[in-house]
């Protein structure tokens, strides 16, 4: 069924010139109810209370100059379907992570606007249930993100003994006590946490320390020990375990297989706080420019095609429209090839 729409078109045509050929199109005048129109780009329309010339009273009537045929039929402007909006491609320059976005101009950016003030507005941060995927994504993007020339991480395993508390509370205030004195210890740095349940239900924490200095494996079982107050012997030997990273490529590896490993929940586990987080930052990872469309689309083919060659399965990332970005853990080297490759 075709909309209707109430509107009011008037051909304005001197009193002496007959409606042309190009305007055969157009209905008798004089009516009062909806009828379907033909449009003369193919298709119809439905309107009501078209009036076409004589049909107006004389004084109403303007008087201008003739037109020719064309210039009295303006056809629907399509522009606003397809627009070549501009396309900011991001990437870490010594990192190993690229995205590609698509801009809409004005609009997008009374986006930003409102995003930077939702941003500074103090709002209440809704409960956490789990784990998500996207939240999965986030750390990752993170972790790819550094750059390579910082030093590469202690990777450290925080774990209760037999007998833990049951409050998620007291987890947490554990967790930000050790965290204070790692800060103590190693001013400055930063550290990416990630809690997760063991197969007890005992809570565990996963902890990735950017430091050159090297950890005392002795302080740190000792302070973990003294914060959880356990009095248990077996865990002041077995409640803590720590390592540097031997590669970055493997520090990645590991953050992707432990600290993004996506566990169901556990009962008493559904509302225990964040998942995971950061402690100290860092901004302006990223590098920005700007490219023309044309070339926005070979670098999202060529990111789409290096992504399908990680894949054990082939699959085709499903295509979503012209405007459709994409991201992928590229290194940054190579973003540099493609952008020197097509621009």
């Amino acid at each position: 069924m075709l909309p209707v729409y109430d509107i009011r078109l008037r051909a304005w045509l001197p009193d002496d010139e007959p409606i042309s050929a190009d305007l055969a199109w157009l209905p008798p005048r004089n009516l009062d109810k909806p009828v379907v129109l033909p449009h003369p780009f193919g298709g119809y329309v439905k309107a009501r209370a078209v009036v076409f010339g004589d049909s107006l009273p004389r004084a109403a009537k303007p008087k201008p100059e003739p037109l020719a045929c064309a210039d009295r039929l303006v056809g629907l402007s399509y522009s606003h379907i397809r627009t070549l909006c501009p396309v900011s491609l991001s990437y870490a320059e010594t990192g190993s992570y690229v995205q590609l976005r698509y801009k809409q101009g004005k609009r997008e950016e009374e986006k930003e606007k409102e995003k930077r003030k939702r941003a500074s507005d103090a709002r209440k941060r809704g409960r956490v249930s789990g784990f998500s995927s996207r939240s999965r994504y986030r750390m990752l993007t993170l972790l790819n993100s550094l750059p390579d020339s910082w030093p590469l991480p202690l990777m450290i395993g925080l774990t209760y003994p037999s007998e833990w508390p049951g409050d998620w509370e007291l987890w947490k205030n554990h967790q930000n006590r050790i965290f204070k004195a790692f800060q103590r210890r190693f001013p400055g740095c930063m550290m990416v946490w990630k809690l997760e349940p063991q197969q007890r239900g005992a809570p565990h924490f996963h902890v990735f320390i950017y430091t050159k200095e090297d950890m005392d494996l002795e302080w740190l079982s000792k302070t973990w020990y003294r914060i959880v107050a356990s009095g248990d012997e077996k865990h002041l030997l077995a409640g803590t375990n720590c390592q540097r990273a031997e590669t970055r490529a493997g520090s990645l590896s590991y953050a992707s297989k432990y600290l993004g490993k996506e566990v169901a929940l556990m009962p008493g586990w559904e509302h225990v706080g964040r998942y995971w987080g950061v402690w100290n930052r860092p901004s302006d990872l990223l590098e920005k420019t700007w490219l023309p469309q044309k070339s926005a689309y070979t670098i999202r083919r060529i990111i789409w095609k290096y992504q399908a060659s990680l894949r054990k399965r082939k699959h085709r990332t499903p295509f979503r429209g012209q405007n459709q970005g994409c991201s992928a853990f590229l290194a940054g080297r190579h973003v540099k090839r493609l952008l020197a490759m097509v621009l």
